[in-house]
């Protein structure tokens, strides 16, 4: 779960960098928030999967 939300921190992170500028000025610069919107739809995506096929675990200690 560390992964998840380090990965997705990293994500929302570039995307508010993203919407500083419209176009980037030099070529290392982030690209603008409509170049993320398909990474941000599969990250979404992908993490509402793996919270379906994640099981509880059975609390076995009584």
């Amino acid at each position: 779960m560390k992964k998840i939300i380090l990965i997705l921190s990293i994500a929302f992170s570039g995307c508010m960098y993203a919407q500083d500028d419209e176009v980037p000025a030099e070529p290392g610069d982030p690209a603008p928030i409509d170049m993320y919107i398909s990474a941000l739809y599969a990250i979404g995506v992908g993490l509402a999967v793996y919270c379906l096929i994640k099981k509880p675990k059975k609390n076995t200690s009584t």
